[in-house]
This record gives C-alpha cells, sequence and structure tokens, in this order.
C-alpha cells in the first residue's frame, strides 16, 4: 500500500465519530496490554516513565472516549421513533436494543459527574432497626445495558440470518467483557485486554468496510 493510500485510510477512519471512538478504543486496549506484557514479560517495575506515560494515555483515551458519547442518549431517543418493520417482533426487538443503547450512554453521562448514589430504603417492619441503603453504581448499569444491547444484537443477526461473521465474532468477543464488567468478577487482566483488542480490530474492520471509499480529487476540478 502506497503511503498516500494509508493517509487516505487513516482520513476515512478518523473522519467519524463513530471512527475516532473505534480507533480511541482500539489504542486503549493496546496500551493496557502493553503495560502487562512490559511488567510481566520483561519484569518492568510498575513505577517505570514507560509505563506510566501508556497509563496515562490509557486514561486520556478512555475520557476522550466517554466525552464523545455525551447526550449520545438523545439521539438514541430520536431514533426510537423511526424504527420500522413489517415484523412486529424484530421492530419490537430493534426498539428495546435501542433503549439498551439509550441507557447505556444515558447511565454513563450520569457516571461522569456521579460515581454512585444511595438511596435509604424504608423500615419493612418495628424490628427493623435501621433503614436499609440502596447503592446505584452507574457504570454498572451501563454495562449491563451494554450487555444486553449485544445479547438482542446477535440474537437479530441469528434470526435475520445476517452473512456478517465478523459482526457475530465482534459480539461473542464484547459479550464477556460486558458480562465480567456487569457482574465485578475479578478476573486476569490479560483476558480483558485480549478480548478488548480483539473486539477492537473487528469493530474497526467492520466500520472500515462499511465506509464508501472517498474519491481522489483533480486537480483545478471544480473550476470553470
Amino acid at each position: 500500500m502506497q503511503a498516500w493510500q494509508q493517509v487516505e485510510e487513516i482520513v476515512r477512519l478518523m473522519s467519524t465519530t463513530e471512527g475516532r471512538t473505534k480507533v480511541y478504543r482500539l489504542l486503549q486496549y493496546t496500551s493496557k496490554s502493553l503495560q502487562l506484557v512490559m511488567q510481566r514479560v520483561f519484569e518492568i517495575d510498575a513505577g517505570d516513565d514507560g509505563i506510566r506515560v501508556l497509563k496515562a494515555l490509557e486514561t486520556l483515551l478512555g475520557t476522550c472516549r466517554k466525552t464523545m458519547r455525551l447526550f449520545r442518549f438523545v439521539d438514541m431517543a430520536l431514533l426510537l421513533t423511526t424504527v420500522e418493520d413489517k415484523n412486529l417482533a424484530i421492530r419490537r426487538v430493534r426498539q428495546m436494543r435501542i433503549l439498551t443503547f439509550f441507557g447505556m450512554y444515558l447511565f454513563e453521562n450520569i457516571s461522569l459527574f456521579y460515581a454512585s448514589m444511595q438511596i435509604k430504603l424504608p423500615r419493612t417492619s418495628n424490628k427493623q432497626r435501621s433503614s436499609r441503603t440502596f447503592t446505584i453504581q452507574w457504570r454498572r448499569w451501563s454495562h449491563a445495558c451494554w450487555f444486553l444491547s449485544l445479547c438482542l444484537g446477535l440474537g437479530l443477526d441469528l434470526n435475520l440470518k445476517r452473512t456478517s461473521y465478523v459482526a457475530v465474532l465482534k459480539n461473542l468477543t464484547e459479550i464477556p467483557i460486558a458480562l465480567i464488567l456487569t457482574l465485578r468478577v475479578r478476573v486476569d487482566d490479560s483476558l480483558l485486554c485480549s478480548l478488548g483488542v480483539a473486539s477492537s480490530l473487528l469493530a474497526l474492520h467492520l466500520h472500515r468496510s462499511a465506509m464508501p471509499q472517498l474519491r481522489p480529487a483533480k486537480l483545478f476540478e471544480g473550476m470553470q
């Protein structure tokens, strides 16, 4: 691939918010993976400058991704009214999936300002000495909505018999990540990094394949 073609591919990927988000996600998981390799394979101390730079890059990319998803729940709310399908069951599943996206973006936006919220439940009987407290972890609710959206998306792909095996494989790699984050299960970081890098590459490939090719501009084109 020539240099100008490589530049064209980069411009195509970074020309949309969705493309930038997927690139940042890949770089974020790559930064985390490099930290693990440096610590476990090369036995470099966690306080090393290189690891600290990668950690800062990982945090920065994660913050950028969250910032770009601000108020995306509004788009999902508007999209909900535009769903059309002759099959009532398929239409309802698509609407439910949009609702899960709505919840995912909404709870993630809330988590940027309030990590959690505590609700005091009233006493159910006189024997109970104090009221119970229920804590809402907004990030956990966001991950739960993400998990549901992946399950619904996989069900739609199988029901509609879509031929994109890459999309199915991407969902299969992301479902374990969403489930682990929802249940707060402690797993090795290498497992999450492997699944994250794989799903990011597949998502980037799908986005790149779906984008139209750029038409090279001719010199003095449009000038009369």
